[in-house]
């Protein structure tokens, strides 16, 4: 019976050695668990950096969409830009050409109002000359009136009047006379007239 019991000292270095397995055994489920914990951890990590990249990517896709759109309103800026300039040149233009045509209609209003007031100075001399020539005429009218009276007169006292002939003879050239001096002022008169016509308007001043 005694050879089938084993020795004190090896009974606790077996249950040394089965406390050492445990020990290691938790040790090694410790570790498991550590890992498992650091598994779920990259794992929330790798979430995280995917949502993360899924929001860069979405910024980035909005982004490329505002730089599109932006790239868009600048080419369409340019675009106007370029054609404000064009439809500038042309305004420009226009009005370089308006000015010049307005100049010239202010230089034609300048000319008709020179114009304008050399025939009202025109027009004034010549009514002052047809009024002259009113006077001239009605001083001529009296005179041939005269005349008139006069060759009547001689008329009707010839026969009376035979021993005066030379006197009639000098009242006849006296006549004569004045009808040639209205005829002279009558014809210088008519002469100025036509000189001062209105085909010589513009020397008048």
């Amino acid at each position: 019976m005694e050879e089938n019991q084993k020795p004190v000292h090896d009974t606790r270095e077996d249950i040394q050695l089965g406390f050492d397995g445990y020990e290691e055994l938790q040790d090694e489920i410790n570790e498991l668990r550590e890992l498992e914990n650091m598994k779920m951890f990259l794992q929330e990590e790798n979430r995280k950096y995917r949502d993360q990249i899924e929001v860069f990517s979405k910024e980035l896709e909005g982004i490329d969409i505002s730089i599109s759109s932006a790239e868009a309103c600048i080419g369409n800026y340019e675009e106007k830009r370029k054609q404000f300039h064009e439809n500038f040149e042309k305004l420009t233009a226009k009005k370089e050409a308006l000015t010049a045509e307005i100049n010239q209609i202010h230089l034609q209003i300048n000319t008709a109002r020179e114009d304008e007031q050399s025939t009202s100075v025109l027009i004034k001399n010549l009514q002052q000359e047809l009024d002259e020539i009113g006077t001239e005429k009605a001083i001529i009218g009296k005179r041939l009136e005269n005349v008139r009276s006069g060759i009547d007169r001689i008329s009707q006292d010839r026969e009376t009047r035979l021993p005066h002939l030379q006197e009639y003879g000098d009242l006849y050239r006296q006549v004569h006379t004045v009808l040639k001096d209205a005829q002279n002022r009558m014809e210088v008169t008519l002469k100025l007239r036509q000189k001062d016509g209105p085909g010589n308007s513009g020397k008048c001043s």
